[in-house]
């Protein structure tokens, strides 16, 4: 469904806006976007830390995919700290737009990310649909 998940940060929601609105749709072939803004909440739960290294074991190429959740109503945070306790689970965010919540999980390769999503991800009560984008090697 999506080709591109890109992560903009600052202080300033009109930076954001503006870097959206004139510098991403105005490059060629952006046919469309989806913006999805962190909550001003809790915010992420996901700071790298000695429990939850910032990169993937050294010498093992990570399998990536970022998840999309659409949660119960008013259960968004609830679903956040699960999802900080579940292993590959490497940041995560409540968003506010289509989604509810969205996580990046990373995995040695293809099985261990469908494990995270199976065994950990889907096994979190609250949750009403996720849909997974894996993140693919660069072409060419």
């Amino acid at each position: 469904m999506y080709d591109i998940v890109l992560k903009i940060e600052s202080d300033a929601a009109q930076e954001i806006n503006s870097t959206v609105t004139e510098e991403i749709r105005g490059l060629d072939r952006i046919h469309s976007t989806m913006t999805l803004a962190c909550s001003e909440g809790e915010g992420s739960l996901f700071a790298p830390g000695p429990d939850r290294p910032a990169d993937p074991a050294p010498g093992r190429p990570a399998s990536q995919a970022y998840v999309v959740i659409h949660c119960d109503q008013g259960e968004e945070y609830g679903v956040l700290r699960k999802l900080s306790h579940v292993g590959g689970v490497t940041e995560g965010d409540v968003v506010f737009g289509f989604y509810d919540v969205i996580c990046k999980i990373e995995a040695p390769g293809h099985a261990g990310l469908e494990r995270i999503i199976s065994r950990g991800i889907r096994g979190i009560g609250h949750l009403r649909t996720t849909m997974t984008l894996n993140v693919i090697s660069e072409q060419g």
